[in-house]
Protein backbone atom coordinates (compact mmCIF):
# COMPACT_ATOMS: atom_id res chain seq x y z
CA UNK A 1 0.00 0.00 0.00
CA UNK A 2 1.61 3.51 -1.28
CA UNK A 3 1.46 6.66 1.45
CA UNK A 4 -0.84 8.05 -1.78
CA UNK A 5 -3.13 5.13 -0.84
CA UNK A 6 -3.46 5.49 2.64
CA UNK A 7 -3.91 8.90 3.08
CA UNK A 8 -6.50 9.18 0.60
CA UNK A 9 -8.18 5.88 1.90
CA UNK A 10 -7.67 7.91 5.53
CA UNK A 11 -8.85 11.06 3.81
CA UNK A 12 -12.57 9.29 2.54
CA UNK A 13 -12.70 7.07 5.82
CA UNK A 14 -12.88 10.74 7.97
CA UNK A 15 -14.58 12.27 5.53
CA UNK A 16 -17.20 9.58 4.90
CA UNK A 17 -17.25 9.67 1.31
CA UNK A 18 -20.75 8.31 -0.06
CA UNK A 19 -22.75 8.57 -2.55
CA UNK A 20 -26.08 7.98 -1.19
CA UNK A 21 -28.68 5.40 -3.11
CA UNK A 22 -31.96 7.52 -4.82
CA UNK A 23 -34.66 5.85 -5.91
CA UNK A 24 -34.72 7.85 -8.62
CA UNK A 25 -31.13 7.34 -9.19
CA UNK A 26 -29.76 8.80 -12.59
CA UNK A 27 -28.51 6.24 -15.54
CA UNK A 28 -26.04 6.26 -17.67
CA UNK A 29 -28.52 6.72 -20.67
CA UNK A 30 -30.24 9.76 -18.87
CA UNK A 31 -27.18 11.40 -18.06
CA UNK A 32 -26.19 11.60 -21.69
CA UNK A 33 -29.50 11.99 -23.03
CA UNK A 34 -29.60 15.89 -20.55
CA UNK A 35 -26.10 16.79 -22.05
CA UNK A 36 -27.72 16.28 -25.64
CA UNK A 37 -25.25 13.20 -26.43
CA UNK A 38 -27.13 10.49 -28.23
CA UNK A 39 -26.31 7.17 -26.76
CA UNK A 40 -26.98 5.06 -29.42
CA UNK A 41 -23.80 2.71 -29.98
CA UNK A 42 -22.66 3.04 -26.54
CA UNK A 43 -19.85 0.08 -26.34
CA UNK A 44 -19.70 -0.84 -22.37
CA UNK A 45 -22.38 -2.15 -20.00
CA UNK A 46 -23.66 0.40 -17.83
CA UNK A 47 -26.04 2.20 -20.08
CA UNK A 48 -28.53 1.45 -18.22
CA UNK A 49 -27.15 1.24 -14.98
CA UNK A 50 -27.04 4.11 -12.01
CA UNK A 51 -24.34 5.91 -11.89
CA UNK A 52 -23.03 8.69 -9.41
CA UNK A 53 -20.23 11.34 -8.70
CA UNK A 54 -18.68 12.29 -12.50
CA UNK A 55 -17.71 14.63 -14.42
CA UNK A 56 -17.65 15.18 -18.45
CA UNK A 57 -15.52 16.88 -20.64
CA UNK A 58 -17.32 18.27 -24.03
CA UNK A 59 -16.01 19.32 -26.79
CA UNK A 60 -16.44 19.62 -30.88
CA UNK A 61 -15.29 16.43 -31.61
CA UNK A 62 -15.09 14.48 -28.52
CA UNK A 63 -17.17 13.35 -25.47
CA UNK A 64 -15.80 12.13 -22.73
CA UNK A 65 -17.33 11.24 -18.83
CA UNK A 66 -15.98 9.55 -16.13
CA UNK A 67 -18.32 8.10 -13.43
CA UNK A 68 -19.10 5.43 -10.40
CA UNK A 69 -21.27 3.13 -10.53
CA UNK A 70 -23.82 3.68 -7.84
CA UNK A 71 -22.93 0.57 -5.07
CA UNK A 72 -25.98 -0.47 -2.56
CA UNK A 73 -23.35 0.89 0.51
CA UNK A 74 -23.38 4.49 -0.38
CA UNK A 75 -19.64 4.85 -1.08
CA UNK A 76 -17.77 5.30 -3.91
CA UNK A 77 -16.24 2.35 -5.34
CA UNK A 78 -14.04 1.30 -7.89
CA UNK A 79 -13.16 1.10 -10.17
CA UNK A 80 -13.86 4.40 -12.06
CA UNK A 81 -15.97 3.90 -15.42
CA UNK A 82 -15.03 6.00 -18.66
CA UNK A 83 -16.88 6.71 -21.48
CA UNK A 84 -15.38 8.65 -24.48
CA UNK A 85 -17.22 9.35 -28.23
CA UNK A 86 -15.52 10.36 -30.85
CA UNK A 87 -18.00 12.42 -32.43
CA UNK A 88 -17.57 12.66 -35.84
CA UNK A 89 -16.79 8.79 -36.43
CA UNK A 90 -19.60 7.92 -34.13
CA UNK A 91 -17.32 5.52 -32.28
CA UNK A 92 -17.64 4.90 -28.50
CA UNK A 93 -14.66 3.60 -26.18
CA UNK A 94 -15.42 2.35 -22.23
CA UNK A 95 -13.05 1.69 -20.41
CA UNK A 96 -12.62 1.34 -16.36
CA UNK A 97 -10.11 2.62 -14.67
CA UNK A 98 -8.52 1.18 -11.86
CA UNK A 99 -6.11 2.64 -9.45
CA UNK A 100 -4.63 -1.15 -8.29
CA UNK A 101 -7.33 -0.80 -4.80
CA UNK A 102 -10.92 -1.15 -4.88
CA UNK A 103 -12.19 1.50 -2.97
CA UNK A 104 -11.76 4.99 -2.04
CA UNK A 105 -10.47 5.27 -5.55
CA UNK A 106 -9.87 9.36 -5.20
CA UNK A 107 -13.53 10.87 -4.55
CA UNK A 108 -15.89 12.38 -6.56
CA UNK A 109 -14.89 13.31 -10.07
CA UNK A 110 -14.31 16.94 -11.42
CA UNK A 111 -12.52 18.99 -13.63
CA UNK A 112 -12.04 16.53 -16.78
CA UNK A 113 -9.98 18.41 -19.06
CA UNK A 114 -7.66 17.48 -22.06
CA UNK A 115 -3.79 17.90 -21.49
CA UNK A 116 -0.81 18.26 -24.35
CA UNK A 117 -0.61 14.20 -24.11
CA UNK A 118 -3.98 13.10 -23.16
CA UNK A 119 -6.59 13.86 -20.09
CA UNK A 120 -6.47 14.20 -16.63
CA UNK A 121 -9.24 14.66 -14.15
CA UNK A 122 -9.61 15.29 -9.83
CA UNK A 123 -11.09 12.93 -7.70
CA UNK A 124 -12.26 14.88 -4.59
CA UNK A 125 -11.61 13.96 -1.16
CA UNK A 126 -11.94 17.37 1.07
CA UNK A 127 -11.81 20.88 0.49
CA UNK A 128 -7.92 20.95 0.73
CA UNK A 129 -6.96 17.52 -0.88
CA UNK A 130 -8.09 15.00 -4.01
CA UNK A 131 -5.90 13.42 -6.99
CA UNK A 132 -5.21 13.76 -10.15
CA UNK A 133 -5.31 10.89 -12.13
CA UNK A 134 -3.36 11.46 -15.54
CA UNK A 135 -4.36 9.16 -18.70
CA UNK A 136 -3.37 8.89 -22.32
CA UNK A 137 -5.19 9.62 -25.42
CA UNK A 138 -6.76 6.55 -25.42
CA UNK A 139 -7.27 6.22 -21.45
CA UNK A 140 -4.61 4.14 -20.00
CA UNK A 141 -3.71 5.49 -16.57
CA UNK A 142 -0.46 6.62 -16.54
CA UNK A 143 -0.34 7.90 -13.07
CA UNK A 144 -1.89 9.92 -10.22
CA UNK A 145 -1.08 12.56 -7.61
CA UNK A 146 -1.78 13.93 -4.48
CA UNK A 147 -3.00 17.15 -5.53
CA UNK A 148 -4.55 18.79 -8.21
CA UNK A 149 -3.55 20.18 -11.75
CA UNK A 150 -2.00 23.42 -12.75
CA UNK A 151 -0.60 23.05 -15.83
CA UNK A 152 1.49 20.62 -18.42
CA UNK A 153 4.46 20.23 -20.78
CA UNK A 154 4.48 18.72 -23.88
CA UNK A 155 6.46 15.18 -22.68
CA UNK A 156 3.64 15.18 -20.49
CA UNK A 157 4.80 16.85 -17.62
CA UNK A 158 2.09 17.81 -15.20
CA UNK A 159 2.23 21.11 -12.85
CA UNK A 160 0.22 20.38 -9.93
CA UNK A 161 -0.54 21.87 -6.64
CA UNK A 162 -0.02 19.60 -3.54
CA UNK A 163 -2.98 18.73 -1.68
CA UNK A 164 -2.15 19.63 2.35
CA UNK A 165 -3.76 18.71 5.51
CA UNK A 166 -7.13 20.05 6.08
CA UNK A 167 -7.39 20.82 9.63
CA UNK A 168 -3.95 22.67 10.50
CA UNK A 169 -3.01 25.82 11.51
CA UNK A 170 -1.72 27.19 8.32
CA UNK A 171 -1.89 25.98 4.61
CA UNK A 172 1.25 26.75 3.12
CA UNK A 173 0.89 26.11 -0.76
CA UNK A 174 3.29 23.95 -2.95
CA UNK A 175 3.99 23.22 -6.26
CA UNK A 176 5.09 19.76 -7.92
CA UNK A 177 6.36 18.37 -11.11
CA UNK A 178 5.01 14.68 -12.09
CA UNK A 179 6.62 13.15 -14.65
CA UNK A 180 4.40 9.85 -15.79
CA UNK A 181 7.05 8.62 -18.23
CA UNK A 182 9.86 8.06 -15.72
CA UNK A 183 7.44 8.58 -12.72
CA UNK A 184 9.70 11.08 -11.07
CA UNK A 185 7.68 13.93 -8.79
CA UNK A 186 9.78 16.91 -7.90
CA UNK A 187 8.40 19.79 -5.21
CA UNK A 188 9.30 23.40 -6.83
CA UNK A 189 7.74 25.38 -5.05
CA UNK A 190 8.90 27.37 -2.27
CA UNK A 191 12.39 26.63 -3.54
CA UNK A 192 15.69 27.61 -1.63
CA UNK A 193 16.94 29.69 -1.10
CA UNK A 194 14.47 32.16 -0.13
CA UNK A 195 14.27 35.46 -2.36
CA UNK A 196 13.55 38.97 -1.09
CA UNK A 197 9.45 39.07 -0.93
CA UNK A 198 9.79 35.81 0.81
CA UNK A 199 12.26 36.40 3.57
CA UNK A 200 10.42 39.92 3.94
CA UNK A 201 6.73 38.08 4.52
CA UNK A 202 8.70 35.57 7.03
CA UNK A 203 10.41 38.12 8.91
CA UNK A 204 6.72 39.62 9.25
CA UNK A 205 5.31 36.12 10.00
CA UNK A 206 8.24 35.59 13.00
CA UNK A 207 7.49 38.70 14.79
CA UNK A 208 4.18 38.07 14.74
CA UNK A 209 4.52 35.14 16.31
CA UNK A 210 6.94 36.39 18.93
CA UNK A 211 4.02 38.87 19.82
CA UNK A 212 1.34 35.87 20.36
CA UNK A 213 3.85 34.36 22.65
CA UNK A 214 5.10 30.30 23.08
CA UNK A 215 2.03 29.85 25.18
CA UNK A 216 -0.56 31.10 22.61
CA UNK A 217 1.67 28.91 20.42
CA UNK A 218 1.11 25.76 22.56
CA UNK A 219 -2.63 26.40 23.93
CA UNK A 220 -3.64 26.70 19.79
CA UNK A 221 -1.60 23.45 18.58
CA UNK A 222 0.42 25.84 16.33
CA UNK A 223 3.70 25.03 14.96
CA UNK A 224 5.30 28.46 15.11
CA UNK A 225 7.16 28.41 12.12
CA UNK A 226 6.93 31.47 9.86
CA UNK A 227 8.53 29.63 7.05
CA UNK A 228 5.45 27.73 6.94
CA UNK A 229 2.42 30.57 6.48
CA UNK A 230 -0.12 29.96 4.50
CA UNK A 231 -0.03 30.79 0.91
CA UNK A 232 -2.26 30.38 -2.21
CA UNK A 233 -1.35 28.45 -5.69
CA UNK A 234 -3.43 30.33 -8.61
CA UNK A 235 -5.26 28.47 -10.50
CA UNK A 236 -3.28 28.12 -13.66
CA UNK A 237 0.17 28.05 -14.21
CA UNK A 238 1.64 29.39 -17.72
CA UNK A 239 4.43 27.03 -19.41
CA UNK A 240 6.05 27.61 -22.38
CA UNK A 241 8.12 24.37 -24.15
CA UNK A 242 10.07 26.20 -26.03
CA UNK A 243 11.91 28.32 -23.47
CA UNK A 244 11.39 25.25 -20.95
CA UNK A 245 9.32 27.75 -18.40
CA UNK A 246 6.80 28.52 -16.03
CA UNK A 247 4.61 31.24 -14.11
CA UNK A 248 2.25 31.25 -11.45
CA UNK A 249 0.80 33.49 -9.12
CA UNK A 250 1.13 32.64 -5.16
CA UNK A 251 -1.38 34.82 -2.75
CA UNK A 252 0.35 35.42 0.48
CA UNK A 253 -2.08 35.61 3.64
CA UNK A 254 -1.64 38.46 5.43
CA UNK A 255 -3.65 38.16 8.21
CA UNK A 256 -0.74 35.90 9.80
CA UNK A 257 0.95 38.69 10.03
CA UNK A 258 -1.10 40.16 12.79
CA UNK A 259 -0.79 44.01 10.17
CA UNK A 260 -4.57 44.83 9.89
CA UNK A 261 -3.60 47.80 7.66
CA UNK A 262 -2.31 45.37 4.79
CA UNK A 263 -4.47 43.72 2.24
CA UNK A 264 -5.68 40.85 2.36
CA UNK A 265 -3.01 39.11 0.79
CA UNK A 266 0.44 39.83 -0.86
CA UNK A 267 0.16 38.96 -4.82
CA UNK A 268 3.26 37.57 -5.96
CA UNK A 269 4.41 36.32 -9.31
CA UNK A 270 7.20 33.57 -9.64
CA UNK A 271 9.29 32.65 -12.84
CA UNK A 272 11.00 29.36 -13.42
CA UNK A 273 13.27 28.23 -16.13
CA UNK A 274 14.85 25.34 -16.76
CA UNK A 275 12.25 23.22 -15.90
CA UNK A 276 14.16 19.84 -17.27
CA UNK A 277 17.24 20.35 -17.02
CA UNK A 278 18.97 18.79 -13.59
CA UNK A 279 20.22 21.15 -11.02
CA UNK A 280 19.81 24.06 -13.00
CA UNK A 281 16.13 25.15 -12.57
CA UNK A 282 16.39 28.92 -11.55
CA UNK A 283 13.51 31.07 -10.52
CA UNK A 284 12.95 34.65 -10.14
CA UNK A 285 10.17 36.20 -7.28
CA UNK A 286 8.47 39.65 -8.23
CA UNK A 287 5.77 41.21 -6.76
CA UNK A 288 2.35 41.90 -9.22
CA UNK A 289 2.49 45.27 -8.45
CA UNK A 290 5.95 45.58 -10.16
CA UNK A 291 5.45 43.76 -12.59
CA UNK A 292 2.40 45.83 -13.55
CA UNK A 293 4.53 48.81 -13.05
CA UNK A 294 7.62 47.36 -15.05
CA UNK A 295 5.89 45.61 -17.84
CA UNK A 296 1.89 47.06 -17.72
CA UNK A 297 -0.78 44.32 -18.29
CA UNK A 298 1.12 41.17 -19.27
CA UNK A 299 0.37 38.36 -19.30
CA UNK A 300 1.89 35.00 -17.30
CA UNK A 301 2.14 33.59 -21.05
CA UNK A 302 3.93 36.37 -22.02
CA UNK A 303 6.30 36.53 -19.54
CA UNK A 304 8.00 33.40 -20.55
CA UNK A 305 8.70 35.00 -24.13
CA UNK A 306 12.21 34.41 -24.82
CA UNK A 307 13.17 38.21 -24.66
CA UNK A 308 11.25 38.38 -21.10
CA UNK A 309 13.10 36.05 -19.86
CA UNK A 310 16.54 37.86 -20.81
CA UNK A 311 15.10 40.98 -18.58
CA UNK A 312 13.62 38.99 -15.95
CA UNK A 313 16.99 36.64 -15.24
CA UNK A 314 19.47 39.30 -16.50
CA UNK A 315 20.99 37.23 -18.99
CA UNK A 316 20.34 35.17 -21.80
CA UNK A 317 18.99 31.43 -20.28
Amino acid sequence: MTALHRLACAACFCLGLLALPSASAETLREYLMARGIDPEGVSGPNLDRAITSGDCLDEEGLFLTAYYLEHASGRLVGPIQVEMLDKKRRIWTHKEVEKGWDTCPGGGILNIRRTKTGFCWYGHINPSAGVTFILSPTLELLGCVLGSYRGDFADGTIVYANSLPHFAPTHPGELSLYNPNDKSDRKIYPMKPWQAVREGHIAKVRAAYDRLGQEWLREHNHHGDPDQFTSIIGDAVATNDATDSLAFIALFDNSETLDEAAPRHTKVVYIYRNMHTEGRIDYREILHDEVKSRFGDISLQELLEPKMLEVLFGDPS
